[in-house]
């Protein structure tokens, strides 16, 4: 058993350096910090198990090491459960740990004597003596139990039972262990460890060894070890750092598998160890028929039964004919690098033959070229039509790794970059934007290449780099001698280019060069075309049919249910936007599209109050986004995210959203205006109004370049009005508010109106108009009454209430302000609903909380949100007080629970709740 990571101890080093890598890659994902946030967020007074399981040299243990080191104001402490450990073995070494009672050798390990059988009350005794440790006001602590699926159910029971008696600490089991075990049935949370992305194994080499490793590198580390971070630590370790930073590395294999191997293989026969070396020289399904053509005998069957009865080998379930593969994939490359080239070549033309009588001839191909010893322009030109027939199939993916073979195999450097483009292409259609990422940097761009210049501007589109997509594609044009169809997928990249910076007409301009060049009915002429179908909508504000086209591949079909589910939302009609967008299918290189469909149907969602949907939509596209590397619509994702969060009371997730919203000038404007108007949403719901002020600024800025006030599509400018008049600045309010009243009026669009009418109300009250904008909430709430979009209704019945509560007018007030909470109830925005209940509170009506001791309940509020940690100015703010008030009633609080600080109020409270 080993301690670690107490704060009182000021280093513990780690005795394996891939720990520190584990902090950049695993602990970034998404269920991890999920965990994490969890965690911080626990509230006094409460315990839980969290557990965090996989397979065995996955990372768990290492992973919630660095949790443990990345927490702040926790005592963390980590052990090992061991087998046959009962519930006194397991509490009693808690106690142990949390005493610090223990003795620890000169490696850190603790020596404790094997404990004797203990009756049920000495077990207790233990359970009781564990919760008096950590049950203290103000108490963190958390103790990770590593190899906890070696626990029995009762014990795991038994700690569970006991931490949920807590009553002022915070106390946390991070348990880590194998999946399928007794103790995930008892964990609050759980999340599962999968094998590392490329990306993460990026990210893990640079931290572990300190080297920067390419994604084609990257991906070749993940082959060889199925991802698992103990295995890929093993291959960074097998060569010194610096070698990994050659361009051509020749990963070796680690004197560890070797040994490993070794161990496993003794006493196989020759024919058994030939049969495994053909296994390991193919990465498709490997089945008996192949293996044998391969070995060039009958017979493989047998020869593999003892390495199917030792482990070495396994038999696929449920295949049929059957197929074998590796056990463990580092096996598979360990076996691999004992083949030579003549052997392998006769491998590969063994399958060769096998898939040549099959019919089979992508296989066939791949074999015969995978059988060369030299480079063969005619081979190279075989697969690359190959690959063209796999593209034209949507096979990206496939298509990729032929022309790849085909680069590899060409006779001359025009040849080899011709390939390498083609496969970048492919790879962009698969949506691997990162790994295309990766390859452009060796491109040659000192001389125009209409070819290269766009791909690596739409590459740039999708990276969200505005500047540098945009010059992309203008250079591209100087390459006079491009052909048409060139020329086509240039026009179809500048109108995505043109859609995301918002520049309408020439959206509709690229689409008409699109299909010019490639004809009306081309892929890239359609691909514009529809999206010039936005463009024409937003301008004219009108809704536009879009019809299946002939011959409409999926991706573009996709496309058209993307724009039109856009466009259905835009005008007003959220419910046939979801339909449209909620059709996501599962075409290889669909990602591009899906993300913009996702953030699209988040904002559906949302509009409707179908919050937990919308949620999960946004964490859906988050993801994708991350693992292909498209960065673009991220900001699309993140509005809806961080609003639904912030109302919520989800507010380290909502803080999170935000703060990946940080956009420079380099972006797009479809990045920069969502990003915008979340800034004002959650600065007027924080009272953060020089925050709001500057997003509206940054808006009507954006507008005088670009014109971002088409009715439907941004909703923007009810927001900015909002901030003009709370500023004082009535003039600019008027000018906006007027211009935004006219085109919804122009494009009839009904809800866009009756989102302006509450301005309109709040205008008149700053004017002193009373009864014209109490006459004016009255029509904007009848009027969202007949739409569907949920968030606006509550958002104007608060609004509508407060003002009457300021008029004092307050049971005509409660009336719409309970109205409010209602609405925010269904759609599960609980602090939302509290910060409207604390406003009846304020009016002398709305429901009561239960009061503590002889503390009012104006009191009792101040107290919890003192002992929240808010300031009085904050507090001020919450419960619509002055911060004189607000110091006053703390004076009487401090008197009535008989303290003399602040730092005392948290556990006086608690204890006053409790009696």
């Amino acid at each position: 058993m080993t301690r670690a990571f107490s704060p009182k101890m000021t280093s513990m080093a780690p005795t394996n350096s891939h720990r520190s890598g584990i902090d950049l890659s695993l602990l970034a994902r998404p269920e991890i910090q999920k965990v994490m946030a969890e965690i911080n967020s626990l509230a006094p007074g409460k315990g839980q198990i969290l557990a965090i399981h996989g397979d065995r040299s996955i990372g768990k243990s290492s992973l919630a090491r660095s949790i443990l080191r990345n927490l702040s104001g926790w005592s963390a402490y980590s052990m090992s459960a061991t087998s046959g450990m009962d519930t006194a073995d397991l509490i009693n070494r808690i106690n142990l740990v949390l005493t610090e009672s223990e003795s620890e050798n000169a490696h850190g390990e603790v020596n404790s004597a094997p404990q004797a059988p203990q009756a049920a009350e000495d077990i207790n005794s233990a359970l009781d003596s564990m919760v008096h440790i950590v049950d203290v006001p103000f108490s963190s602590t958390l103790i990770h139990i590593d190899d906890a699926h070696l626990l029995e159910e009762p014990t795991v029971q038994a700690l569970g039972a006991a931490l949920s008696t807590l009553k002022d600490g915070r106390f946390i089991a991070l348990m880590t262990g194998a999946s399928n075990a007794p103790y995930l049935a008892y964990a609050e949370s759980t999340a599962q460890i999968t094998p590392m992305t490329a990306e993460e194994i990026q990210t893990f080499a640079l931290s572990d060894i300190g080297a920067r490793v390419s994604v084609d590198l990257a991906e070749r580390l993940q082959s060889m070890t199925g991802g698992y971070l103990g295995k890929v630590h093993e291959l960074l370790t097998a060569l010194p750092a610096d070698a990994w930073h050659k361009r051509n590395v020749t990963v070796k294999v680690p004197q560890r598998w070797i040994q490993r191997w070794e161990e496993k293989s003794c006493g196989l026969s020759e024919e058994t160890l030939f049969a495994l070396q053909a296994l390991a020289c193919v990465d498709e399904a490997a089945t008996l028929d192949l293996l044998e053509n391969m070995v060039g005998t009958e017979g493989v069957d047998w020869a593999l039964e003892s390495a199917i009865n030792v482990g070495i080998v396994s038999v696929v379930a449920g295949v049929f004919p059957p197929v074998l593969e590796f056990s463990a994939v580092e096996d598979k490359y360990t076996v691999g690098a004992t083949v030579g080239p003549a052997r392998r070549r006769a491998f590969h033309k063994g399958a060769h033959k096998y898939y040549e009588a099959r019919g089979d001839k992508a296989q066939s191909l791949v074999h015969r070229a995978l059988g060369m010893s030299t480079h063969d322009k005619a081979i190279a030109t075989e697969l690359a039509e190959a690959a063209e027939g796999l593209g034209n199939a949507g096979r990206w993916k496939e298509a990729a790794e032929f022309y790849r073979l085909a680069s590899e195999l060409s006779s001359t450097k025009e040849q080899q970059r011709q390939y390498e483009l083609s496969q970048m292409e492919a790879l962009v259609s698969s949506s691997n934007i990162r790994a295309v990422a990766d390859r452009a940097r060796t491109l040659d761009t000192h001389k125009p290449d209409m070819w290269r210049d766009s791909l690596l501007g739409y590459l740039a589109i999708h990276q969200g780099r505005r500047n540098e997509a945009l010059s992309r594609l203008d250079n591209a044009l100087l390459d006079h001698s491009a052909p048409n169809q060139t020329r086509a997928q240039l026009a179809s990249y500048k109108a995505l280019a043109e859609i995301a910076n918002w520049n309408l007409p020439g959206v509709i301009e690229a689409a008409e060069d699109a299909a010019k060049w490639g004809g009306p009915t081309s892929e890239p002429a359609l691909s514009a075309g529809y999206i010039a179908t936005v463009a024409d909508s937003a301008i004219n504000g009108t809704y536009t049919e879009i019809h299946l086209q002939p011959g409409e591949s999926p991706v573009l079909a996709q496309r058209r249910h993307m724009v039109s589910g856009w466009i259905k939302l835009a005008n007003d009609d959220p419910i046939s936007a979801r339909q449209e967008l909620q059709q996501l299918p599962r075409d290889e290189g669909s990602t591009r599209i899906d993300l913009w469909q996702l953030a699209w149907l988040a904002r559906a969602e949302f509009l409707l109050g179908e919050w937990d949907d919308a949620i999960a939509t946004v964490e859906k596209g988050l993801f994708q986004a991350d693992y292909y590397g498209i960065d673009l619509l991220n900001p699309l994702l993140l509005w809806t995210g961080a609003i639904i969060s912030q109302l919520r009371g989800s507010y380290s997730m909502a803080a999170n959203y935000r703060n990946r919203l940080l956009i420079g000038n380099d972006a797009f404007v479809i990045q920069r205006v969502p990003a915008a108007i979340t800034r004002i949403v959650t600065g007027l719901r924080e009272n953060q109004m020089l925050e709001a002020t500057r997003a509206a600024d940054q808006l009507i800025a954006i507008d005088k370049e670009t014109n971002i006030s088409q009715p439907g599509y941004w909703p923007w400018r009810d927001l900015a009005v909002n901030v003009l008049l709370s500023t004082k600045r009535l003039d600019e309010a008027d000018e906006l508010l007027s211009e935004a009243e006219d085109d919804a009026k122009r494009v009839n669009n009904f809800s866009l109106y009756a989102r302006l009418v509450p301005e309109r109300a709040h205008q008149a009250l700053v004017l002193g108009e009373t009864e014209r904008g109490v006459k004016l909430y009255e029509e904007a709430i009848e009027m969202m009454s007949s739409t569907h979009m949920r968030p606006y209704q509550g958002r104007t019945l608060f609004a509508f209430g407060q003002a009457l509560r300021r008029l004092g007018r307050r049971k005509h007030a409660d009336g719409y302000l309970a109205r409010a909470a209602e609405v925010y109830q269904s759609m599960g925005a609980h602090a939302y609903v509290e910060k409207i209940n604390r406003e009846r509170r304020a009016g002398g009506l709305g429901p009561r909380q239960a009061s503590a001791s002889s503390l009012t309940t104006q009191e009792l509020e101040v107290a919890q949100n003192a002992a929240s940690g808010l300031t009085n100015k904050e507090i001020a703010a919450q419960l619509f007080l002055s911060p004189k008030t607000v110091e006053f009633h703390l004076t009487r609080i401090y008197r009535k629970l008989q303290i003399r600080t602040r730092t005392e109020l948290p556990a006086a409270l608690a204890q006053a709740l409790r009696e």
